[in-house]
C-alpha cells in the first residue's frame, strides 16, 4: 500500500482535529457564565463548537471503518478546529470585559448638543 503513510497522517489529523475541536467546546461553555448580556450568542456560539463535535467525528469514523479518507479535508479540518479554539479563546478576555460593561454605553459618553 503506497498510500499507507497518507492515511495514518489523515487519521492523526482527524484525531487532533476531533481533540482540538472538543477543547474549543470546552472552553466556550467555560466562560458562559461571564457572558453576561452576550449570554445568547455566546450561548448558540458554544452550541455550534458542540456540534461540529460530531462534524469532525463522521470523517474519522469514515476513515478507520471503510479505510475511505480525504487527506486535504483532514488538513482543513485541523485547521479550523486550531483557528476555532484560538479565537474562543482570544475573545475571553473581551467577554469578561463586556460583561462588565455598564448596560447603557450611551451615558458613560458626553453628548454634544446642537
Amino acid at each position: 500500500m503506497s498510500d499507507w503513510p497518507l492515511y495514518q497522517i489523515t487519521i492523526i489529523c482527524l484525531l487532533n482535529a476531533m481533540g482540538v475541536q472538543v477543547l474549543a467546546a470546552f472552553w466556550a461553555l467555560r466562560q458562559l457564565p461571564r457572558a453576561g448580556r452576550y449570554w445568547l450568542p455566546w450561548a448558540a456560539l458554544s452550541l455550534a463548537l458542540v456540534l461540529m463535535v460530531q462534524r469532525r467525528w463522521m470523517p474519522l469514523e469514515l476513515a478507520l471503518n471503510t479505510g475511505l479518507y480525504d487527506f486535504q479535508q483532514a488538513l482543513l479540518a485541523l485547521a479550523i478546529s486550531l483557528l476555532l479554539l484560538l479565537a474562543i479563546i482570544g475573545l475571553s478576555p473581551l467577554l469578561r470585559l463586556a460583561g462588565r460593561a455598564p448596560a447603557n454605553l450611551e451615558t458613560s459618553s458626553p453628548r454634544q448638543k446642537a
